[in-house]
C-alpha cells in the first residue's frame, strides 16, 4: 500500500502470543508494506497497527527511518541505511546486516566475571604448556581459534570475559617473573 494510508485492513496476525483476525486500522505517513510475513515500513514511515473496533494497541507500532522492518515474531531488520532518531527499543533480535557505528555501547548482560583468576587455587597453565598449546592449535587456550569464530560468531560479553581473562592471566604470569627476577637479583647480591 503506498502513502497517503488510510485504511481498513483484514488479515490475522499473532502479537505477543495473541493471535488477532480481525479488521485493523492503519494509519501511515510514509509507505507502509502489510503482508504475512510482516509489517515494513520505508522511507520515513510511521506505522500504527491497531486493534479493530475496540481501539486497542497492538505490539507493531513503528516510527522508522529509511529500511526498516518490524515482525510479528518482534525481530527487528534495518537495512541499507536505517536512521532511527529516537530511542530504539527491540524486545526480540535485531539484525543489521553491515555495520553499527555508536558513540557508546553499554552491556547490561553477560558482564565480565573473569576475577575467579585472582581466586585462590586458581590453576595458571605453566608458560612451556601455553607455549606447546600455542605451537599445537594456533591459538591461546580456552580462547576458540579464529576459524571457530567465523562459523560460530561470538557474544560480545562472552568475547570481553576471555579478553578479561587473559589480561588476568598475563598479569599474574608478570607477578610471577618479576618475583623470580627479584629472588635472582638478590642471590647474585648475596
Amino acid at each position: 500500500m503506498k502513502n497517503p494510508l488510510s485504511a481498513v485492513v483484514v488479515f490475522s496476525v499473532v502479537i505477543s502470543g495473541v493471535a488477532f483476525s480481525a479488521p485493523y486500522n492503519t494509519q501511515s505517513n510514509g509507505d507502509a508494506i502489510i503482508e504475512p510475513g510482516g509489517v515494513y515500513c520505508v522511507i520515513g514511515a510511521t506505522l500504527e497497527v491497531e486493534k479493530g473496533r475496540e481501539g486497542e494497541a497492538a505490539d507493531i507500532i513503528l516510527d522508522a527511518g529509511r529500511g526498516c522492518s518490524a515482525t510479528h515474531t518482534g525481530d527487528i531488520y534495518l537495512k541499507d541505511d536505517t536512521f532511527v532518531q529516537a530511542d530504539l527499543q527491540v524486545n526480540g533480535n535485531a539484525y543489521v546486516k553491515n555495520k553499527i557505528y555508536a558513540k557508546e555501547v553499554e552491556i547490561k548482560e553477560s558482564v565480565p566475571s573473569a576475577d575467579y583468576v585472582f581466586e585462590h587455587g586458581y590453576q595458571l597453565l605453566p608458560l612451556n604448556e601455553v607455549e606447546l598449546f600455542i605451537k599445537e592449535n594456533k591459538h591461546l587456550p580456552r580462547v576458540p581459534s579464529a576459524q571457530e569464530f567465523a562459523e560460530q560468531g561470538y557474544g560480545v560479553g562472552e568475547m570481553d570475559n576471555m579478553l578479561l581473562e587473559k589480561v588476568e592471566e598475563l598479569t599474574l604470569y608478570i607477578v610471577q617473573q618479576e618475583k623470580r627476577i627479584q629472588a635472582l637479583e638478590q642471590e647474585r647480591n648475596d
